[in-house]
C-alpha cells in the first residue's frame, strides 16, 4: 500500500481531491477514525493512479493534497518507500 501511495504522491496530476479530503477530515473528526481516514487516502491514491476513471486529469494539486492528507494520518509521502522483505 505504501508504494502505491508514494507513487500517487509523485504523480503530476490527478482527480478532484476535494471529496477525498472531506472524507479524511470527516473520519478524523469522528473520534479519530483512522481506518476510515486511511481508506479515503488510499481511494485518492487509486483515483490518481487510474487517471481519474477516464475523466480528464486536470487537477495538478491532487498529488499535493494526497501528501497533505498523508501527513494528517501520519504517513510521510515525500520519502521513498523502503523495499519489502
Amino acid at each position: 500500500m505504501l508504494h502505491r501511495l508514494v507513487a500517487a504522491a509523485r504523480a503530476t496530476d490527478g482527480t478532484d481531491a476535494r471529496p477525498f479530503a472531506q472524507r479524511v477530515r470527516d473520519a478524523l473528526d469522528n473520534d479519530l477514525d483512522a481506518p476510515r481516514a486511511l481508506d479515503a487516502v488510499d481511494d485518492l491514491a487509486s483515483a490518481i493512479l487510474s487517471g481519474s476513471g477516464g475523466r480528464p486529469s486536470d487537477d495538478s494539486d491532487a498529488p499535493a493534497t494526497l501528501r497533505e492528507l498523508g501527513n494528517l494520518v501520519g504517513i510521510d509521502l515525500t520519502k521513498p518507500a523502503e523495499p519489502g522483505p
